[in-house]
């Protein structure tokens, strides 16, 4: 999985009333979080009719103290183009949250163009023939929140522009926000894909008074040009298009098909194939069906890839009939080939990532559409497939059981020797790396115990125990963790076993086994008393993601229903285990591969190890992996032995 990294904006002085030459100043952060808010609402014909944004987050960005925005919402090259009879019931929005402990009210306000454009006031005379207000608790900082918001806004016949003004207020107010500085910021994005607009959007930063915001004479001045008109443009490339409000207006809409569709029909089970020249920034097409579910509860599954272009590949999925986009790819499978991957998983990967259905789940009530493009294509809803491809031959695969072929045996997650291969957990001697989570996505670990953790009956002597504690998590988070055995059997559930859900601070999980009593603290959440039972020696695999985690018996299937990206963080704590036989450290270093020999091989391994700080390359056991054990290790290796 590759991490999207969500780019913001703060630190830095507000930009101030007067400052009328300069434009807000961006806020730069890397790694905030993104989290969903609100479930999507379900239409026969629900689509985007106007869209600059996308979670979990492209091409985002923040101005600072920037509370108050405008922007011209144009039809224009969209499904709704001169149609009549448009309504706007849904809203996707994104906000960023900053600073923590604060409640704001949003409030969005439709204009129709006319009061825009002959004015006097550009705003201040008019009022919004629609309005729609909503209060947001927040819940952190360096958190972007993705809303879907459903709603009921006729738009008038005669306008295919419109202007929507976006304004964070102090909490049940119609104050334009006074709290803390950047608490709520509106995204900005470069991100249209729906739709069309101006390379320009009007922020409250940018006018010569601080209110009435957007007051002033027709036209609009872009930033830094002397004149009478209060109203402010952001000064920016035409060519780039220019930053816009970071959201999405949906509807009922009846899209026409893309050009030149490849009708596949419904699949046959096993591999179905595809073959096309494109040409450069071409976008190939192809429409098909399935005749039964890829669902978990079908045990059925459709995988779709690239394996075998001449050219690097992306494509996408998309729902025929509403344009909804499913789910698109550019590099999951071998090199730059992509692959997404439905239903129940889990089948080994061609040099990539597994076929592990973390695409989610498909009916066979809907037929699907595939856009297919050679290098990486940029995808949005209502079928926006844009390509800069250089062209050359493409392949896509389908491969299938939705005919009722019984499942392949399923193979473990292939994490062995990854950072995710945590081994021998008496060996384990720093947490496990953080859960880093895209939407729906779980991650996988592998850890081994040699020998059985059993509850030893004494309630006054500590007996063998694992527990896991994910307190170090995102604050507030919920986060989820399922436990497989070497064979793919569930053996612990922390999200759907009462009473394990949530037992951990919080929303946190947290996991115990082997010994009862004397009982180990749980910080904020109950004590740790081998709740979970025993734990026999063995391999297991634990898949971490965020509440709820659903698997699968028997095949090391599990995949998340969030929305949202946010970090799991967690610590192994334990007593009582021993060591691994052969896979533990060697008794003697100069026999560190444990072969039975001490020759170049032992060097080799030896210096693998402690490059990465591995704590079987800490050969003089003092604690630490440095130097000195480089030096220990070839004064017992030069003499042949311990």
């Amino acid at each position: 999985m590759k991490k999207c990294l969500l780019i913001a904006a703060l630190a830095g002085a507000a930009a101030s009333a007067s400052a009328q030459t300069s434009n807000p100043q961006p806020i730069d952060i890397s790694n905030i979080v993104a989290v969903r808010a609100g479930a999507p609402q379900y239409g026969e014909r629900l689509s985007p009719v106007w869209s600059n944004g996308r979670f979990p987050g492209v091409n985002l960005g923040f101005f600072g103290a920037v509370y108050d925005m405008l922007d011209d919402i144009n039809f224009v090259g969209g499904p709704w183009a001169g149609e009549t009879g448009r309504v706007i019931t849904q809203i996707n929005v994104g906000v960023g949250q900053f600073s923590p402990g604060w409640n704001c009210t949003m409030r969005f306000e439709f204009y129709e163009s006319a009061d825009f454009c002959n004015a006097t006031d550009i705003l201040q005379g008019a009022a919004p023939f629609a309005s729609y207000s909503i209060n947001f608790a927040g819940s952190g900082s360096g958190i972007y929140s993705w809303f879907t918001l459903p709603v009921s806004i006729p738009v008038p016949d005669t306008d295919d522009q419109i202007f929507m003004r976006f304004t964070i207020l102090d909490e049940n107010t119609t104050s334009v926000w006074t709290g803390a500085a950047n608490a709520f910021l509106p995204g900005y994005a470069n991100d249209l894909t729906v739709g069309s607009g101006s390379p320009s959007i009007a922020w409250n930063t940018l006018n010569q008074n601080i209110t009435p915001y957007f007051a002033g004479g027709c036209p609009s001045i872009p930033t830094g040009v002397a004149a009478t008109h209060e109203h402010r443009t952001i000064a920016t490339s035409g060519a780039a298009g220019g930053p816009g409000w970071y959201g999405i207006l949906s509807g009922e809409v009846t899209l026409p098909d893309p050009p030149g569709i490849t009708d596949l029909g419904c699949l046959n089970d096993g591999f179905t194939t595809v073959n096309h020249t494109a040409a450069p920034g071409e976008v190939k097409w192809y429409k098909f069906c399935i005749n039964g579910d890829a669902t978990d509860a079908a045990l059925q599954f459709l995988d779709i890839d690239t394996e075998g272009s001449g050219v690097d590949a992306s494509f996408a999925v998309y729902q025929y009939g509403t344009g909804a986009l499913l789910r698109d790819d550019a590099n999951s499978g071998s090199g730059d080939n992509a692959q997404v991957s439905f239903g129940v998983g889990r089948r080994g990967g061609v040099g990539g990532l597994d076929y592990d259905g973390r695409s989610g789940e498909l009916l066979a009530s809907n037929e699907y559409l595939v856009a297919i493009t050679s290098g990486d294509g940029v995808f949005g809803p209502s079928y926006s497939a844009n390509s800069a491809g250089p062209g050359g031959a493409l392949r896509l695969r389908f491969n299938t059981n939705t005919n009722g072929t019984p499942l392949a045996a399923s193979v473990p997650p292939n994490v062995d020797s990854t950072i995710y291969d945590l081994g021998d957990l008496t060996q384990l001697s720093a947490n496990p790396p953080e859960a880093d989570m895209d939407p729906n996505w779980v991650v996988w670990y592998r850890f081994e115990v040699c020998s059985d953790v059993n509850d030893d009956g004494n309630e006054f002597a500590t007996g063998p125990y694992v527990d896991v504690d994910f307190t170090g998590s995102f604050v507030n988070s919920d986060t989820d963790v399922v436990v497989f055995d070497g064979s793919g059997n569930v053996i612990a559930s922390e999200g759907l076993t009462p009473p394990m859900d949530d037992a951990g601070a919080g929303l946190f999980s947290q996991i115990s086994w082997g010994d009862v009593a004397p009982a180990r603290f749980g910080v904020g959440g109950v004590d740790f008393a081998g709740q979970q039972g025993n734990l026999s020696a063995g391999v297991y695999y634990m898949a971490v993601g965020l509440c709820c985690i659903n698997p699968v018996d028997g095949r090391w299937h599990a995949r998340s229903t969030s929305g949202s990206s946010l970090p799991a963080n967690f610590t192994f704590f334990f007593e009582g285990l021993e060591e691994c036989s052969g896979g533990g450290c060697s008794p003697c270093a100069a026999d560190y591969n444990q072969d039975g020999g001490v020759d170049g091989g032992d060097v080799e391994a030896f210096f693998i190890d402690w490059e990465n700080a591995e704590g079987c390359s800490d050969v003089n056991e003092d604690g630490g992996v440095d130097g000195s054990d480089v030096e220990f290790f070839f004064i017992v290796w030069e003499q042949g032995g311990c």
